[in-house]
């Protein structure tokens, strides 16, 4: 992996969670340019999503500085303050770079600030979007706070020489919204270290931990919108059928107690079982260990043409991935060659999930095409590779 030139990066991202995609994406392209012999200068502004406790991972790498905000002041509207310290380090860092790279999200002032700090020091602003499509809020005060939000972020993607997103379905759906041209808006895919995330990992004793031949896996943010209780209706529908199923959900978040109480009230006992935040070290051995991973299960207009860290790790861990139609972007997920599509009910899902266990002819096919789509589209030596090529195309048309 290359560029033309080494660069000099002021990279301003969303948050700083490693469990977090846009905190996990954040690390792995910083390290990476880094590694790779450019100078990065990360600018952090701490935001500590869904309650969780945020912390700074410890990154001890040459070429790459890390500015790290505390949340302290997170929990106002859009991270407003956090992100407006971003233009008194922002301003240094930036005047000591060649380009600006910001993360992008419809609900922070991220790229806003950035956009600002641009304009300020003549440097040529990069957005790369994590999330494009706004939520349709339905109180009135949200309604007008994600309305500003929007009015200030567009503006900023007008400003920027390039809008990066993670699948062609957004790059045409952000040509739309933003009013941009296709000479503004290009691809950057979410990738996967294929190195870390890999079948090799399966261990015997966790599965014999377990006890189970048959073991399901969600891994992520529990949030209502991650349609989550259609994976528990499933799991009572099945529990006749397979006795020793083990549905285990890894991760915490505003849902967790909503789902723990639900599982009770289906009776799912021993069933499910919720493992809470996992040592990021052990999720690719969680997942390597089990037989099927879940994804997104709930299809919104936020979902469309997404790109999931979390469905590329699966594929990645040798699962057999099953998620709901129009939960990410076709380029990724196709049914019947790297995976399984599903209507949004439980009932499918169940059906899906049985169909799997009964058929390994089956789950040895979706395996090999899973593992060779990621290696051969989505390893992040690939992602980070034509990221460079981008920012090079930037720095050429200032």
């Amino acid at each position: 992996m290359g560029s033309l030139t080494k660069l000099k990066i002021a990279y301003i991202a969303k948050d700083f969670w490693p469990s977090i995609p846009a905190g996990l994406i954040a690390v792995e392209i910083a390290t990476r340019l880094a590694r790779h012999g450019h100078v990065v200068e990360l600018l952090v502004p701490n935001i500590a999503s869904c309650g969780l406790a945020a912390k700074q991972p410890l990154i001890v790498l040459r070429g790459l500085t890390v500015h790290y905000l505390g949340p302290r002041l997170s929990k106002l509207p859009a991270n407003t303050i956090s992100c407006s310290f971003l233009l008194f380090k922002g301003i240094s860092a930036a005047l000591r770079a060649d380009i600006i790279l910001s993360q992008h999200h419809h609900a922070s002032l991220v790229s806003f600030f950035s956009a600002i700090i641009s304009i300020v020091t003549r440097r040529p602003l990069v957005v790369r979007a994590e999330d494009v499509v706004p939520g349709n809020p339905e109180r009135l005060l949200d309604k007008l706070l994600c309305f500003a939000i929007g009015s200030c972020n567009s503006w900023a993607i007008k400003r920027a020489k390039l809008f990066l997103v993670s699948s062609k379905e957004l790059a045409e759906c952000s040509q739309r919204m933003y009013a941009v041209g296709k000479a503004t808006v290009g691809v950057s895919h979410n990738g996967v270290d294929t190195k870390k995330f890999s079948l090799k990992n399966l261990s015997r004793e966790m599965r014999r931990r377990f006890d189970s031949e048959h073991i399901v896996i969600f891994s992520g943010t529990l949030y209502a919108m991650r349609g989550l209780e259609i994976l528990l209706r499933a799991a009572a529908i099945l529990k006749p059928k397979i006795p020793d199923l083990k549905v285990l959900i890894m991760g915490v978040g505003p849902d967790y107690s909503r789902l723990l109480s639900m599982a009770k009230s289906l009776g799912l006992g021993q069933s499910v079982l919720f493992l809470g935040g996992v040592d990021p070290d052990l999720v690719p051995t969680y997942l390597a260990s089990a037989d099927i991973a879940i994804g997104p299960l709930r299809a919104s207009v936020q979902t469309y043409g997404t790109n999931p860290v979390k469905v590329l790790e699966y594929m990645a861990s040798g699962c057999v991935v099953i998620a709901t139609k129009n939960t990410a972007s076709a380029e990724i997920l196709i049914d019947g060659l790297n995976g399984i599509l599903i209507e949004s009910d439980p009932v499918d899902l169940a059906a899906s999930i049985l169909r799997v266990f009964s058929d390994p002819y089956l789950v040895a096919r979706l395996r090999v095409r899973a593992r060779e789509t990621v290696e051969k589209c989505y390893d992040w030596e690939k992602v980070v590779s034509e990221l460079l090529l981008s920012l090079d195309s930037a720095l050429t048309t200032r």
